[in-house]
């Protein structure tokens, strides 16, 4: 599979782009998880993310929010 290039827009080095892509990325998750329409807080994901169980979030939330990170995993 040929690599697609793109156009360095906003000129960030490869350290710069991997430490934004680590700070979005449980907000990508968040993000994921209102579109499927399920019913957490950020802050909740922040936590499940973390490997810390989280009392009120149904356990079918939790597996989506498993899932959602590993299906974002580079």
């Amino acid at each position: 599979m040929e690599m697609i290039k793109f156009k360095n827009k906003f000129h960030l080095s490869p350290e710069q782009s991997l430490f934004l892509g680590k700070k979005k990325w449980d907000e990508n998750v968040y993000c994921g998880m209102k579109i499927e329409n399920r019913k957490v807080t950020f802050p909740q994901v922040q936590t499940v993310l973390n490997g810390i169980n989280v009392p009120n979030v149904q356990l079918e939330d939790i597996q989506a929010i498993l899932n959602m990170r590993d299906a974002s995993i580079p």
